[in-house]
C-alpha cells in the first residue's frame, strides 16, 4: 500500500502524518455546484462557515448537560466506577481499551437521537440561521446524523483532513460543531475557508478510505492540494457554535493541550422535505 506524508498547518503551526491508501482519480468537477448548497443564500456562503448563536445560553447549557450524561453513563458502564472530575479530565479516567469501548457505546446515539436530545428545538435554531426548515435524519443511512466526539490531549483521536461529501450519504447538508468541553485555540475544529469551491482535481486524496498509524478511517484523506493545506481554528465564545459546509476540507484538529480532553457534539442537517 503506498504511503503519503501529509503536511498541513493550523494557524501557522505545522502538523503532519503518514497515510496509507490509493489515490483517487482526479475529476474535473466541483461537488458543491452539483448539489443542494444550503449556504447559497447565506451571507457567509463565500467562506463556507460561520460562528452563530442559534439558541440561548440556557438551552446550550441543557445540551451540554445531556451530552455529559451520555459520556458519564458510557464511562461508568465500561470502567465500572464513578467518573470523578470534570469532562476535560476524561483522559485521566480511561485507558486506551476503555476509550475504544466508550466510543462503541456512544454509537447507539444516531439510531435514537430523538430520545437523547430535544431535536425540535435544535431544528428551530438551526433553521433560523439557515432560513430554511431542516432535519438531521439522514435518509440514505436511515438514522440521525448525530455523534459525540472525544479527542484526548496528545493522541491521534481526530479525523484526518477530509471533505464529508466524499461519502455520498453526507452530501447536500450542513454541519454544526457544538463545543462541550475543552474546546479552545489549541484543540477546536480546524478547516480551510473557501475550500468548498475547489474542484476535485485540485485536491489529491485517497480513494475509499485511509489508514493512519494502523487506524482505519472510512472517510478518504486529503493528501495535498494545489493551494496547500492551510487550516484555521475559528474562534468560539461560550455561547457560540460553528456551522460549516461539509464540502470544506476540515479535520486534522490535533488536541495540543497538555492536560485537557476536547468533547463536542456534532450534527448534520439537510433541507426538510
Amino acid at each position: 500500500m503506498p504511503k503519503y506524508h501529509v503536511t498541513y498547518s493550523i494557524d501557522d503551526h505545522r502538523f503532519g502524518y503518514v497515510v496509507d491508501g490509493i489515490l483517487a482519480e482526479p475529476e474535473d468537477r466541483c461537488l458543491l455546484l452539483e448539489d443542494d448548497d444550503l449556504t447559497r443564500d447565506c451571507a457567509w456562503a463565500a467562506e463556507g462557515y460561520t460562528v452563530a448563536r442559534p439558541w440561548g445560553m440556557n438551552f446550550l447549557q441543557q445540551l451540554k448537560g445531556l451530552v455529559e450524561t451520555q459520556i458519564l453513563e458510557a464511562t461508568e458502564a465500561i470502567c465500572h466506577r464513578k467518573f470523578a472530575g470534570e469532562l476535560e479530565q476524561y483522559h485521566t479516567m480511561v485507558n486506551d481499551d476503555e476509550h475504544l469501548a466508550v466510543l462503541e457505546w456512544l454509537k447507539k446515539i444516531p439510531q435514537a437521537a430523538d430520545r437523547y436530545f430535544p431535536l425540535a428545538k435544535i431544528y428551530e435554531g438551526i433553521g433560523n440561521v439557515m432560513k430554511i426548515p431542516v432535519t438531521s435524519y439522514n435518509m440514505p443511512a436511515q438514522c440521525y446524523s448525530c455523534s459525540l466526539r472525544i479527542v484526548r490531549p496528545g493522541r491521534d483521536d481526530n479525523n484526518p483532513l477530509h471533505r464529508d461529501v466524499w461519502l455520498d450519504r453526507l452530501r447536500n447538508g450542513i454541519n454544526i460543531y457544538v463545543p462541550i468541553a475543552g474546546s479552545n485555540a489549541l484543540s477546536s475544529l480546524s478547516l480551510i475557508p473557501r475550500s468548498h469551491y475547489w474542484k476535485e482535481y485540485e485536491i489529491r486524496r485517497t480513494a475509499g478510505g485511509s489508514v493512519i498509524a494502523d487506524a482505519q478511517y472510512s472517510v478518504p484523506c486529503a493528501v495535498e492540494s494545489d493551494y496547500g493545506l492551510h487550516m484555521i481554528r475559528p474562534e468560539l465564545n461560550d455561547s457560540d457554535i460553528l456551522l460549516f459546509s461539509p464540502y470544506l476540507i476540515h479535520g486534522g484538529a490535533r488536541n495540543t493541550n497538555a492536560d485537557i480532553t476536547r468533547i463536542l457534539l456534532e450534527m448534520r442537517f439537510w433541507r426538510k422535505p
